[in-house]
């Protein structure tokens, strides 16, 4: 909710300096510029949109003086208001070109000129003056606007969060399987992925190389730094398991501990606190191969241990860090929610989309301030 509030007072903020800003962006114009736009305006009255100084007098816009000069008395000739009928519109229409004549004359071409180019604004008596008829967007426009901006911001955050989460459970998981199966784990991983997928397919088991036989994953409870190894290498591609170097990944997974708990140690000399850590449980899925179990499910299962209940939580990405719907948790979806009647609905459905998030959560840090209750026996879960 506290991102929520900071949403609401940001789309406000910007609408109030929006307005501000629109109310008081006022543009004043010369008599000179007035009096030109007032002459296009009824030029474009009476001639046609397209009316221009220039195609008035039959010239082109880069006419001279003395070609300005020759134009106008041809055409005052023509529209003199005695070869017109003495009319009203006549007369006005002989002033109109009286008027263009001085304008052309002087340095208010310079300006005729700059508005002919970029165009003219129109009177709008709302506005009390001249003004160009662009977009402005409403009130509603920009409410609109900020309120999807607020909300894609929101998005990003919660994504970028869940992104970060997921990173977190991936380095604390891997360096539980470090600890409980050895700097070989990888490969240890890669037979039992293999035989698994070869058993279900009916080839018959597949192991590296090295290994004489299959391994067996025993149960293990390990403790492990709450900062994981994070400079461990990258677990071989499954399709090219049987062909990697497994000397050099387990080369590079002692360094990756080895600078881990070399910086732990400065971390701890500096700080005067011990490393914080949590307590994990390492064990083999079960029986893997049976036709029943779902086809996503690993070979190895890693657990934490809740210090709060003592129960061994599911410890991977899937129960832990689900992928949120941000369609349902950006502030506009909660509010209109709690509007409705369904906030207690929308609430609970947000906790099962992220069922083990907030226990894993705690367990976490309960765990590693050293502030567990007595645990359960290896193996019980929840």
């Amino acid at each position: 909710m506290r991102f929520s509030r900071l949403a609401l007072l940001c789309v406000f903020g910007a609408l109030c300096v929006f307005l501000t800003t629109v109310s008081a962006a006022t543009t004043t114009w010369d008599k000179d510029d007035q009096e030109i736009f007032s002459l296009q305006a009824a030029l474009e009255k009476t001639e046609g949109k397209e009316a221009n100084f220039y195609k008035i007098l039959g010239v082109p816009r880069s006419a001279a003086f003395n070609d300005l000069k020759k134009a106008y008395r041809k055409k005052s000739l023509e529209l003199h208001p005695d070869k017109q009928g003495g009319t009203k519109e006549a007369q006005e229409r002989f002033e109109r070109l009286g008027l263009i004549n001085k304008i052309l004359r002087d340095d208010r071409r310079k300006r005729y000129d700059h508005f002919l180019t970029n165009g003219f604004p129109k009177y709008n008596p709302s506005a009390g003056g001249w003004v160009y008829s662009r977009f402005r967007p409403g009130l509603i426009s920009v409410v609109l606007l900020l309120v999807l901006l607020s909300c894609g911001a929101q998005a990003l955050v919660i994504h970028l969060n869940w992104k970060r989460d997921v990173r977190r459970v991936q380095i604390l998981r891997k360096a539980a399987l470090v600890v409980g199966l050895g700097p070989r784990y990888a490969q240890v991983l890669a037979a039992l992925r293999q035989h698994q997928r070869a058993s279900a397919s009916g080839d018959g088991p597949a192991v590296p190389s090295t290994k004489a036989s299959l391994p067996v994953i025993k149960e293990k409870k390990v403790r492990v730094p709450l900062a994981g190894f994070v400079d461990l290498p990258a677990e071989p591609n499954p399709s090219t398991a049987t062909a990697a170097d497994w000397d050099e990944h387990e080369r590079a997974v002692k360094k990756a501990v080895s600078d881990a708990a070399t910086f732990a140690a400065a971390q701890a000399q500096q700080g005067g606190q011990p490393p914080r850590t949590v307590e994990m449980l390492v064990r083999s899925a079960g029986n893997t191969l049976d036709p029943t179990a779902r086809s996503d499910r690993d070979v190895v299962e890693v657990l934490l241990s809740d210090p709060e209940s003592g129960d061994w939580l599911p410890f991977d990405e899937a129960s832990t860090t689900p992928k949120p719907d941000l369609m349902r948790r950006v502030w506009v979806a909660t509010l209109i929610s709690n509007a409705t009647g369904g906030g207690a609905s929308s609430s609970a459905s947000t906790s099962s989309d992220r069922p083990d998030e907030k226990a894993t959560s705690s367990a976490v840090e309960a765990a590693a301030n050293g502030t567990g209750a007595k645990r359960s026996k290896p193996g019980k879960r929840r």
